[in-house]
């Protein structure tokens, strides 16, 4: 009889706790946007999707990436930008209605602010690498931390079964004397 490896019984136990914090979330005042001005930005973000294919995981972190270029370096100042970019996101339909606690928005701002405070304090490129360059990743992190901050259980599964796999390949593959010696491999 087979028996249950340690590495699996972590991997059931962080799904457990995955799955109560799913419930957890439930409590507090969560961010509603009108229906029909929703459906009605869903639409266009659809035909933006079409004319803007990438992969569907993408999808998000792009528009994301998208409404923060528009929304905050076509103004100057970037103070009160989280509350209409976390609405603006939702009414999209790149994450869901009443689902989004309040709490969140203040969240939002600190990491808009962080991110605009970068970008206008960031010394000169080093050479071969323009301003806009710079810009463009600096946002393309922001979203990654905006999406993460707004969703945080998205890669939360993915992430579980990736940490089980490195786990029991650890323990499954093992390097030879030889191939130690005579490579570079630790």
């Amino acid at each position: 009889m087979q028996t249950i490896t340690q590495n699996t019984k972590e991997l059931v136990e962080k799904y457990r706790q995955w799955h109560k914090s799913l419930k957890a979330e439930e409590n507090g005042i969560v961010i509603h946007v009108d229906d029909v001005i929703s459906e009605v930005a869903k639409v266009y973000e659809k035909v933006r999707e079409i004319v803007d294919w990438r992969e569907k995981h993408l999808m998000r972190r792009v528009a994301i990436e998208r409404i923060l270029k528009r929304r905050l370096f076509l103004k100057t100042n970037s103070q009160n930008a989280a509350e209409p970019f976390v609405f603006e996101l939702i009414r999209g339909g790149y994450f869901p209605n009443n689902q989004i606690l309040k709490t969140k928005i203040p969240e939002i701002q600190q990491l808009i602010d962080k991110y605009t405070y970068i970008i206008n304090k960031a010394p000169n490129p080093p050479k071969g690498v323009n301003r806009s360059q710079l810009y463009v990743y600096l946002i393309s992190i922001a979203a990654c931390e905006v999406e993460e901050s707004l969703d945080p259980l998205f890669h939360t599964k993915e992430n579980f079964l990736i940490e089980y796999m490195e786990a029991d390949m650890k323990e499954k593959i093992v390097l030879g004397k030889e191939v130690l010696a005579t490579s570079k491999l630790s």
